[in-house]
């Protein structure tokens, strides 16, 4: 801008000398043809020689004008070359994340969960009926361990898998039995130690459950056998019912006037049929001993573990 300015005032300038000497021409004229003709000549050059540098400027003015608007729009053209490729470089990196990114969502899918289930199924379908019992076991003495019961393992019926015992010797006894990944309640806090009930008794391996109740002091008793069923339930098979005094008048309670022969007199019946001494005994199995427990939950574990 300051160039052009320049230029403007050097114009101006020339234009205000031609002038001037324009009306000196006119003057000198009057007086002498010869010298003005001279005069004229010599102003005629010197306006060329100022409009020559006039022009020589103002083309000199546009030169640079024209450079400094050819470096402008160079740089402004560098510029944009040099932004252009930062944003390529850009799209660049994304694009060389993408193609990172997706081989580690193709390899997932190579994972083989087949082969890891069949060797679990397998692993499963391996596992023997008695580590079956045990791990059940446990699993429910645990959940039934109140600080107070205790527990045990007896062999029952005549199989290989012994039967769980819990309780409180002297007031409850349960009893669970396992078969075919299941265990079965055979009692459930079968109470005793009162009203006449000594307990429970069992032969091993015979499946033979015996248990003697007694009413009015022991004048009537009761002798219960019982058994695991298929169903596997503790099932009655027999009870005999014996009077230990004899009941004259037949309402199965000992009267005041009967009470002289108690323990003095004995008859058994099975569902209201006498039967004999040697009927009774047929029934006994073997040597019966009392269901107890005796063990805490750890040697019960422990015990579990080593069979």
């Amino acid at each position: 801008m300051k160039k052009l300015n320049k230029l403007s005032r050097i114009i101006t300038s020339a234009l205000l000398l031609a002038t001037f000497t324009a009306c000196g021409e006119v003057s000198e004229v009057s007086d002498s043809g010869i010298n003005s003709e001279t005069k004229t000549t010599e102003s005629v050059t010197t306006t060329s020689e100022i409009q020559t540098e006039t022009l020589k400027e103002s083309s000199v003015s546009e030169t640079e004008a024209t450079e400094i608007t050819t470096d402008e729009a160079s740089v402004e053209s560098s510029a944009s070359e040099t932004d252009a490729p930062e944003i390529t470089t850009e799209a660049s990196v994304e694009s060389s994340a993408s193609e990172t990114n997706t081989p580690e969502i193709t390899t997932k899918p190579e994972i083989e969960i087949p082969e890891n289930n069949t060797e679990a199924t397998a692993e499963t379908e391996s596992v023997t009926p008695a580590e079956s019992y045990q791990t059940a076991y446990i699993e429910m003495a645990t959940e039934l361990d109140d600080g107070k019961c205790k527990f045990n393992l007896i062999y029952f019926d005549n199989d290989d898998i012994p039967e769980l015992v819990v309780g409180a010797d002297g007031y409850y006894i349960s009893l669970y039995t396992y078969s075919n990944g299941e265990i079965y309640t055979l009692m459930d806090h079968w109470g005793y130690g009162a009203m006449g009930n000594a307990g429970y008794e069992y032969v091993p391996e015979k499946n033979s459950l015996r248990n003697y109740n007694s009413d009015y002091a022991g004048a009537i008793r009761y002798t219960t056998y019982m058994a695991i069923s298929e169903n596997h339930s503790m099932d009655t098979t027999t009870q005999i019912e014996t009077f230990n005094f004899d009941d004259v008048n037949g309402n199965g309670m000992p009267d005041e006037d009967e009470s002289e022969s108690i323990g003095n007199y004995s008859k058994s019946y099975i569902d209201g049929k006498e039967i004999s001494d040697e009927d009774i005994e047929s029934y006994n199995v073997g040597e019966y001993e009392f269901i107890s427990v005796s063990m805490t939950l750890d040697e019960l574990k422990s015990a579990l573990m080593n069979q």
